[in-house]
């Protein structure tokens, strides 16, 4: 696997990532809003909607976990 032609000879990335900074703030950005939401359907007793959207949120976490874990490093020793 080769480098883009953008990254000069002498700086090699320590990782490739897949997706762009903005995705990956937007990203964890929806991640605590709707652990906030979480939050605030339990202080109003909503547990079943609470409940349920914490699942989804959990399944949402997995996911990018999976996704970070599993990113190919370009380090080349």
């Amino acid at each position: 696997m080769s480098l883009p032609d953008e990254y000069p000879p002498d700086s090699i990335p320590l990782f490739c990532d897949r997706r762009t900074e903005g995705e990956n703030r937007a990203m964890i950005a929806l991640l605590f809003a709707l652990l906030t939401a979480v939050m605030g359907l339990n202080y109003f007793k909503r547990t079943t909607a609470a409940n349920t959207l914490f699942f989804i949120t959990l399944a949402l976490s997995v996911y990018w976990l999976k996704f970070h874990a599993t990113s190919q490093l370009t380090i080349q020793l």
